[in-house]
């Protein structure tokens, strides 16, 4: 008995290793995201001329939107053909141009605004993460509905960039912090059960990991945007 607990014991200690140095590795990314992005934004504000030609506006939601829906299926598509490197090397760019259209909110609202915002995101995705790690619930329909939320969302999105209601703009904001939040907690709990599937060191597995840190990336992307938006107040 004894010798059939230890062997079970390194086994259990072998998968929760794996699905640490997973989601360590997801979690490293997607902040480096973040990070290229915080960094990006930044240094286009020190451009003039690229300052005058990036606005912060509706087209950076649909932007997202489709980037959220599309570049995933892209790099998946790509998978078998690119390495892990330029997987990573292509969500960094991402997060380098987004950052580039994330440059216009330093001129609309202010510092303080924009720092409230992203700790009340960050709190509210840390939370949401955590809850999709430890529900043992079946979440695969939810996904579902929240794929097709997100195009709902993104056609709206679109139908307001020509209308400019802001009924309409109010109604896509909250709608998609309920969203994307659903979307921290599915995106987190599938992450979950593929980290169980696949080893972490593996080829596939941080291939896997970089499709997650960008999922993740855009989750948190979207709740700040519309955080900000719904807190902060314009200059």
């Amino acid at each position: 008995m004894r010798n059939d607990y230890e062997v079970y014991a390194d086994e259990s200690a072998h998968s929760s290793t794996n699905l640490q140095r997973f989601f360590s590795t997801v979690y490293l990314w997607m902040f480096l995201g973040l990070g290229i992005s915080s960094v990006t934004a930044l240094a286009v504000n020190y451009v003039p001329a690229l300052e005058e030609n990036i606005q912060m506006s509706g087209g950076m939601t649909i932007f997202l939107l489709i980037a959220y829906l599309a570049l995933p299926w892209v790099i998946q598509g790509m998978i078998n053909r690119i390495s892990a490197a330029t997987g990573l090397l292509l969500f960094f760019v991402f997060s380098a141009v987004t950052g580039a259209f994330f440059s216009g909110i330093l001129k609309i609202y202010a510092q303080a605004d924009i720092v409230s915002a992203f700790i009340v995101s960050a709190a509210m995705f840390g939370g949401l993460s955590v809850f999709g790690f430890v529900t043992k619930a079946d979440l695969s329909g939810m996904g579902r509905f929240l794929i097709m939320a997100v195009w709902g969302l993104l056609i709206a999105s679109v139908v307001n960039w020509f209308m400019g209601s802001a009924q309409l703009s109010w109604m896509i904001t909250y709608g998609a912090v309920l969203i994307f939040s659903g979307l921290t907690v599915y995106d987190t709990n599938k992450l979950r059960d593929v980290a169980n599937q696949v080893h972490a060191d593996s080829d596939i597995g941080k291939k896997v990991a970089i499709i997650g840190a960008l999922h993740l990336y855009i989750d948190f992307i979207m709740i700040f945007i519309h955080m900000l938006r719904i807190m902060g107040r314009r200059n």
